[in-house]
């Protein structure tokens, strides 16, 4: 996965103030699977990436641009954990 998506995923969530357990359920996928594309282990179907944008109000060519500002949101992000 393009390290831009795997930073753009983590930003995205991160400005729409929410944790990893809420992204997942928001989603309707599991938390390890958010982890993973925070990750870059695996990467979203482009039906999530949509939900992403809809939930979040990014419009989904946002995920693929190189901007600065999704740097500085995921570097002042800490880590979630995912419920057990």
């Amino acid at each position: 996965m393009s390290d831009i998506i795997q930073l753009s995923i983590a930003a995205i969530r991160t400005q729409a103030k929410m944790t990893q357990q809420e992204w997942a359920e928001a989603l309707g996928v599991s938390c390890s699977t958010v982890k993973n594309w925070e990750s870059g282990k695996g990467e979203p179907k482009l039906s999530d990436a949509v939900k992403m944008s809809n939930i979040s109000g990014i419009p989904l060519a946002n995920f693929f641009n190189d901007n600065q500002s999704h740097h500085m949101i995921v570097t002042e992000a800490s880590e979630d954990s995912c419920e057990s």
